[in-house]
């Protein structure tokens, strides 16, 4: 690293704070401040320079209008180490404010509780995320905090977005910002949301300043700078920051590459969050958190434990590459994936495969289903991964994807979860629940709504000794879990799947009392339109 520069660091140190108090006295303090703090050095060094320049604000008698909240955002998976750092920080700095008489507050923003990791993964069976599908930046970090910012737009017309942004963390944050550069002012227009504007005082901060701070300056609020100055100094790819939108996250700055990052994440080939503080050898009750990620990245791509249609039912085709030679054959190429190798199929002017190793077979779209019916085969059966289907235009082919995790899988996914979290608290002393409650009330209800056995969620909590899900007056079940499982013997039996029946009676359920019965029959048709249900159970 670079030698510390103390006295240039103190001269930002003080450009930085007169830029915040002219900045805050601007306007007469009509828009709120909004301070996006993810409890990463960046977020943390603008806090407590924003937090040092109200205070000497009070000191100088200037009247303190302008409201200022401080939040982060909890995506419900935060690196327990890192959690535990933010709610502290978050109260102490209400208390400390409340103290000095400052118009600070500080709160935590969370994801829609139908929106969360384990309500997506565990409850809809949604793939973990990836570099190419990463799909929960925006639900578990930027959706909420824009949720939050927009209440307080509606509430107050305009909003200040106050956040630790630095120039030089990456090319596509550098031309954002100059691009909303409101000239002869210190504010930038937010990327997307309207009447926002976005305030960066540390913009002209390097790493090596951010550290320096954290090292040789106290927090105003009391809280330990040099125990921050631990944890981020050695975490590599950056810092966990509060995204300005989907735009700015790039692979240099996911959360992913840092100690930051959640605990479970997937996007990265191999963990840093947990692995780095591991790697100090202070922290060794982290390792069935570890273990626990590492399986779940093991199985994404596993085809046993995928679907191949999507969650409405619709089968999920995905288009191959393919490539004419001049002999007249067609190259179809499957991309090597997971364990998965890649493998290359050639066919001939007739539609024949001539390197037939793997035991693939094609089938015309148009005799798709009564091929099925032939062979008994549903769209989850695992011969189905060797159709290949030749369209009707002719010339192009498809194969099944993988659509969300089977029902198996979901429900070893939350077993193991809960084993885990119980091997956690024992190690760290804790209580800290890796999945709450109302989560697990969610994956219920999702569960029954998918025509799944609900009750597996309460016989699994039964093993793991957590409380059984107790669920509201309008949120219980026409039939007991008992007659539920009574009925889908029973239709098993008739030769009609269960999960069918038990999709018709959810649906009846959501209609129910209903004089108007388009809208059910509708939903009953769409389901029996289904691809998972058409061409599997309508024979």
């Amino acid at each position: 690293m670079p030698k510390i520069n103390l006295k240039q660091t103190k001269a930002l140190v003080s450009d930085a704070l007169a830029k915040i108090k002219a900045q805050y006295l601007f306007d007469d303090g009509n828009k709120p401040w909004l301070i996006g703090y993810s409890g990463g050095k960046d977020s943390s060094c603008t806090s407590q320079l924003v937090y040092r320049a109200l205070s000497e604000l009070r000191a100088e008698g200037k009247q303190l209008q302008r409201r200022v909240l401080i939040f982060s955002s909890d995506t419900m998976i935060e690196n327990p180490i890192i959690k535990e750092v933010i709610q502290e920080n978050i109260g102490l700095i209400n208390a400390k404010a409340r103290e000095e008489n400052l118009p600070i507050k500080a709160a935590i923003v969370r994801p829609d509780i139908g929106k969360t990791f384990w309500v997506n993964v565990i409850g809809r069976g949604y793939p973990t995320p990836n570099s190419t599908f990463r799909w929960c930046t925006d639900r578990l970090k930027i959706d909420p905090a824009n949720s939050f910012i927009k209440d307080y737009i509606d509430k107050n017309g305009e909003v200040i977005i106050v956040l630790g942004v630095r120039k030089g963390e990456s090319q596509t944050r550098d031309r954002s910002l100059e691009a909303r550069h409101i000239e002869g002012q210190e504010l930038r227009r937010h990327t997307t949301l309207a009447n926002a504007y976005v305030f960066a005082p540390i913009i002209g901060f390097s790493t090596l300043d951010v550290f320096t701070y954290l090292k040789y300056f106290e927090s105003p609020w009391g809280s330990s700078n040099k125990n921050l100055h631990f944890i981020y100094e050695e975490a590599d790819g950056g810092d966990c920051q509060m995204f300005l939108a989907e735009s700015d996250v790039t692979s240099n700055n996911s959360c992913g590459n840092t100690r930051m990052g959640c605990w479970v994440c997937t996007v990265v080939t191999k963990d840093k969050s947990l692995s780095g503080f591991l790697a100090t050898g202070f922290y060794d009750y982290l390792n069935p958190l570890l273990a626990y990620r590492n399986w779940l990245a093991s199985i994404r791509d596993d085809g046993t434990r995928r679907l191949h249609h999507h969650i409405n039912g619709s089968a999920y085709w995905v288009t191959m590459r393919s490539k004419l030679r001049k002999d007249g054959m067609y190259v179809l190429s499957i991309p090597k994936k997971g364990d998965r190798k890649q493998v290359i199929i050639l066919v001939d002017e007739k539609g024949q495969i001539v390197n037939n190793e793997d035991g693939y077979v094609i089938v015309e779209e148009d005799q798709l289903s009564s091929y099925m019916e032939t062979h008994h085969l549903s769209l989850n059966s695992s011969d189905m991964e060797r159709i290949i289907l030749k369209r009707d235009d002719g010339v192009t082919y498809a194969r099944l994807g993988f659509g969300p995790f089977n029902f198996e899988t979901r429900k070893e996914m939350l077993s193991r979860l809960l084993e885990t979290e119980a091997v956690y608290q024992k190690e760290s002393q804790t209580k800290t629940e890796l999945i709450s409650s109302a989560e697990l009330a969610q994956i219920y209800k999702i569960w029954k709504k998918e025509g799944l056995d609900a009750g597996e969620v309460n016989i699994i909590l039964a093993e793991n000794h957590r409380q059984p899900i107790e669920l509201l007056d309008d949120d219980f079940d026409f039939m007991s879990n008992d007659n539920m499982m009574a009925f889908g013997n029973l239709s098993s039996s008739r030769g009609i799947d269960s999960q069918v029946t038990r999709r018709l009676l959810s649906i009846e359920k959501d209609y129910a009392g209903m004089s108007d019965r388009n809208e059910a029959e509708a939903a009953i048709v769409r389901l029996f339109n289904s691809d998972a249900i058409n061409k599997e159970v309508s024979k």
